[in-house]
């Protein structure tokens, strides 16, 4: 599942000359999209158009298609218009869980309509409760990992093509679009829209082929490592 931050009345940063940063978002994020297509991935996105979602819909989004990973795309700012640089965030915590939602999530990841199949009696079960857990750390564990490829990928494609790029590093991050739902989850800042230098860029139609390619070789890279067969983002 790609994400396009914000959108609709949710405008985001507002940067050098205007520059929104849903426009940024979506822009660069549908050419991720296209690029994980036309790879014979099957992708999907919170929003292909600028509309305003909730982040509660963005997960909901992203659970009902049954996505392997959530890729969510943003652009940066900074009261400093010298502060450039790529950042890639992970989530530092997870829900609750035993929320309802989380419940519910875990059924369908078990497999089964119903877990007193498995032994499971109520939501305070100390079985569902361990087996929450071990899902938290192996979210956690692989958004890590997605975020640390993507990362990476994407200084690396950009300084191929591009030059010199700021590494701004791998983060955790409190982000509701990170912690909400059970599968791997990471925000990719692509880049700050209060650098005159950064604004420039993210206007610039070949270099957000180049920033969606790097997010992209990123995905691939991680996919590589943890799938077997399916390729489904």
């Amino acid at each position: 599942m790609i994400d396009a931050g914000h959108g609709g009345i949710e405008r985001g940063a507002v940067g050098v000359g205007g520059i929104l940063e849903k426009e940024v978002a979506l822009d660069v994020a549908k050419r991720v999209a296209e690029q994980l297509k036309a790879q014979g991935y099957d992708v999907a996105m919170t929003r292909d158009e600028d509309a305003t979602l909730s982040l509660m819909t963005r997960s909901a989004k992203a659970a009902s298609y049954q996505a392997d990973l959530l890729v969510s795309v943003h652009a940066n700012s900074s009261r400093s218009s010298d502060v450039q640089g790529i950042e890639t965030y992970f989530p530092e915590c997870c829900i609750e869980p035993m929320s309802h939602s989380y419940v519910q999530q875990l059924k369908s990841l078990v497999g089964y309509d119903d877990l007193h199949y498995i032994g499971v009696r109520s939501k305070n079960d100390q079985k569902l409760a361990y087996i929450a857990e071990n899902i938290r750390k192996i979210k956690m564990e692989l958004s890590k990992k997605l975020a640390f490829n993507i990362h990476d990928q994407v200084l690396k494609t950009v300084q191929k093509h591009k030059g010199a790029i700021v590494d701004r590093k791998v983060r955790k991050g409190p982000f509701a679009v990170l912690v909400q739902g059970t599968r791997p989850a990471v925000i990719v800042e692509v880049g700050y829209i209060t650098s005159e230098t950064e604004a420039s860029r993210l206007t610039d139609s070949s270099y957000c082929d180049i920033l969606a390619r790097g997010i992209v070789n990123g995905i691939g890279a991680y996919v590589r490592a943890h799938t077997q067969k399916r390729k489904t983002a």
